[in-house]
């Protein structure tokens, strides 16, 4: 008996797809492998949990710069900066911010049934 969510129509003979399966591409992409390794186990370091005072002054110190917390550890890790309350760079962190967040697609919400 055929089953309405099965993906296979009625009239597949399950035989093998006639085109292609696409092509393996593994997490790294085209590079080095050790290089793709290196980093992401740097970002895990470099990520990994902080004591809560630490943790807490990170955090009263983005929101006194306007911007989230994610985006000063960043600022820290990859530029050293610390961006302040009246800073130009979190100016432009803020309204880049603003600017890919209405980019982003908005979800359509669908009625309850």
């Amino acid at each position: 008996m055929k089953r309405s969510d099965d993906p296979v129509p009625a009239t597949h003979n399950g035989g093998p797809p006639l085109e292609d399966p696409p092509e393996h591409v593994p997490e790294w992409g085209d590079g080095d492998p050790n290089i793709y390794f290196q980093w992401k186990a740097a970002v895990k370091r470099a990520r990994r949990s902080q004591p809560l005072d630490i943790v807490m002054f990170r955090l009263s110190r983005a929101e006194a710069a306007g911007v989230d917390y994610e985006t000063y550890v960043t600022e820290i890790l990859e530029r050293g900066v610390r961006l302040q309350a009246n800073d130009v760079q979190a100016d432009d962190l803020r309204r880049a911010r603003l600017e890919r967040l209405k980019a982003r697609p908005r979800a359509i919400p669908r009625p309850l049934r």
